[in-house]
């Protein structure tokens, strides 16, 4: 992941997106074949936050990034 400032973040996908996907809750059969988990060709997007400390809130957040100012 890179950030807004140009710092960047490295995520293991067999730990993390590959194991979601392979869960197979509600996916859509074109969803198991795509690539841009994080929507950078989307103006905004959102994306349910998988974050271990969450897991036990009884809140789900949801994710939202915005990618320019018109969005």
């Amino acid at each position: 992941m890179v950030y807004k400032d140009g710092s960047e973040k490295t995520f293991s996908y067999s730990k993390t997106i590959c194991a979601y996907k392979n869960a197979y809750f509600f996916e859509k059969g074109s969803c198991m074949t795509c690539q841009d988990h994080f929507a950078l060709a989307a103006d905004i997007s959102f994306g349910d936050i998988w974050l271990k400390e969450m897991k036990g809130n009884p809140i789900k957040h949801t994710s939202c990034v915005i990618r320019n100012e018109k969005a």
